[in-house]
């Protein structure tokens, strides 16, 4: 998938299947947020696969978040490109 200019892949040949869910992720979240650049605000993952949703919230509030929160697979997150977990903190 191609999206202003960034090259996303996601499925195919040269993509493990078992990593298609996160890619759909990174890119998802990459598209919001590179068109959010400059606002205080970015899209931060909660979750993953069947469960994932999206919130908008500072840095600051994903870090208060996630001082709260005892779970770190409940913490807000920003997907990146790194298997097996994308970004998404884990215990």
């Amino acid at each position: 998938m191609h999206c202003g200019g960034t090259n996303y892949p996601i499925s195919g040949p040269s993509v493990p299947a078992s990593d298609s869910w996160g890619l759909a992720t990174y890119a998802l979240f990459d598209i919001v947020n590179r068109q959010l650049a400059g606002h205080p605000a970015a899209l931060y993952a909660i979750n993953g696969g069947n469960d994932l949703f999206g919130i908008f919230m500072t840095p600051d509030h994903a870090e208060r978040a996630r001082g709260a929160l005892p779970r770190k697979a409940d913490w807000p997150y920003l997907p990146t490109l790194e298997p097996d977990w994308f970004g998404m903190y884990h215990d």
